[in-house]
């Protein structure tokens, strides 16, 4: 794994199924052709929703064919879905009153960022803040490329924000996707609540949707963690994001992921409301929400939809809110293999399945 990959990333014969919905062939026939595409013992899970149901599909590709697996349960790094539960977490800090959207970051600092530079809490959610995809000294912290973020810590956050940072089109604020960004909101927001990152998951979105197999953090030990894959599909390292967990460290399976798709057509959750709503068009196709990424050109109505990638994973979740659909796909492939994106294709493709 180069370094240049490290900062351009953040970050089937047989089908298991079980719900009210049936798979179809064509559905079977999408999964099978991305899944062969990939190294021996690739996981693919993958969960439907349609008309308030769930579909689970898992799939394992071995050296003698692909093997059907019950692996609705099984643990995945999400990658930089994450950053929708960080935005999910901003959205709860503004229906309590704790901050406003609009308001400057540096109010809760307890120093100065470098430039006298200003954030908004909007600008960090939405990658308007003119902040880089990473941090600069984020090279001389990391010591283990396998694991390339658990060494850069609150002080080497710290210090590049306050002595190092320089922004380009400062005044303009285009989208510019930022790890950063969303790693020192999620900073902040344990910071302004005075708990870890995954405590604050825990208390604000999965205990209220029963995601019960969810964590801020890799559970190393949990039997159901199935082992990430490098791009020649050997055994890697988990990611610990440290400091920047807010951009891409929760950890999840289908089953509850598909909780959180549903959440997402319950109009009297305001969080979840909020957090889909447009705050900066890109152009006539593209916009983002808070987190939310929202494309409108797949579909006719527009779609919410984030990936993730680790070093040793590759997810996508894609959701229709006019007509309640949604799709989540967790896999072990690692986001440096070159047909990776193939995964956030899949995706939208099954989405459009679902009439």
């Amino acid at each position: 794994m180069s370094w240049r990959q490290i900062f351009t990333f953040f970050f089937l014969g047989f089908c298991f199924a079980e719900a009210q919905n049936e798979v179809t062939q064509v559905e079977k026939q999408l999964i099978q052709g991305v899944l062969t595409q990939f190294p021996d013992n690739t996981h693919f899970a993958i969960a439907l929703v349609q008309d308030g149901q769930t579909s689970f599909y898992g799939c394992v590709k071995k050296p003698n064919g692909l093997v059907e697996v019950d692996n609705r349960k099984n643990l995945f790094e999400v990658g930089s879905i994450s950053k929708v539960f960080t935005a999910t977490l901003l959205a709860n800090a503004v229906l309590e009153g704790k901050v406003e959207l609009n308001a400057s970051i540096n109010d809760h600092l307890g120093f100065d960022i470098n430039n006298g530079y200003e954030f908004t809490f909007l600008q960090l959610a939405n990658h308007t803040s003119g902040l880089p995809r990473m941090p600069g000294n984020f090279i001389f912290h990391t010591n283990d490329a396998q694991n390339p973020y658990k060494d850069y810590d609150e002080n080497a956050l710290i210090e590049f924000l306050e002595k190092y940072v320089t922004l380009l089109n400062y005044e303009k604020r285009e989208y510019e996707y930022s790890n950063l960004g969303a790693g020192f909101l999620g900073y902040l927001l344990t910071k302004i609540n005075d708990q870890s990152y995954h405590t604050l998951l825990e208390s604000k979105v999965f205990q209220k949707l029963r995601m019960v197999d969810s964590y801020g953090y890799v559970p190393r030990n949990h039997e159901n963690l199935v082992k990430g894959r490098n791009e020649k599909g050997e055994v890697t390292s988990n990611w610990d994001l440290n400091i920047l967990a807010g951009a891409g460290a929760v950890v999840s399976n289908v089953e509850d992921m598909s909780k959180f798709i549903l959440a997402q057509f319950d109009i009297s959750d305001k969080a979840l409301v909020l957090t889909r709503e447009e705050t900066h068009k890109m152009d006539e196709h593209s916009a983002i929400a808070l987190g939310w990424h929202i494309n409108k050109k797949v579909t006719s109505e527009p779609i919410f939809w984030h990936n993730g990638g680790t070093g040793g994973y590759r997810s996508c979740m894609a959701i229709n809110i006019d007509n309640k659909r949604g799709v989540i796909v967790l896999s072990n492939v690692s986001a440096f293999h070159k047909e990776s994106s193939k995964i956030d294709n899949l995706s939208f493709d099954l989405l459009k399945t679902l009439n």
